[in-house]
């Protein structure tokens, strides 16, 4: 119910989604450091919300409905499917990124640490195609 509350109070102020996300993120540590019950414990610290975790699913069927033909029905399951997918590999993507800015002492992610992810992952068939894009 908390999530719920941030998120309007968010969308109905200037507050940037980083501050409310850690407002969130206190809230629920605060949570697990109140909890006795070691299951409970367990449970919150691994209640992480599938729709946090995963690409939108509107964003995931915008871009099926553009490869696809006009006429073409998805499944759900293809939807879903897909969205796994698509999440886990940005994840892979951006952790690999991160991992090198984080060796170099940078804070951020630019694009030729993404496209540098990629070819160590052996993705390099997709820095050519990316590159012309960006």
């Amino acid at each position: 119910m908390d999530a719920q509350v941030n998120n309007s109070k968010r969308r109905n102020s200037k507050v940037p989604i980083n501050a409310t996300l850690a407002a969130t993120n206190r809230n629920a540590a605060a949570a697990v450091a109140n909890a006795d019950d070691p299951a409970q414990l367990a449970s919150q610290q691994s209640a992480v919300r599938e729709q946090d975790q995963y690409m939108p699913i509107a964003n995931v069927i915008c871009i099926l409905r553009h490869i696809l033909p006009p006429h073409a029905k998805i499944s759900n399951d293809a939807k879903e499917t897909i969205q796994e997918c698509v999440s886990e590999y940005i994840a892979f993507i951006t952790g690999e990124a991160n991992e090198r800015c984080q060796r170099e002492q940078r804070k951020t992610v630019t694009v030729e640490d993404i496209l540098w992810a990629m070819g160590k992952l052996r993705f390099n068939n997709y820095i050519e195609p990316l590159t012309l894009f960006l």
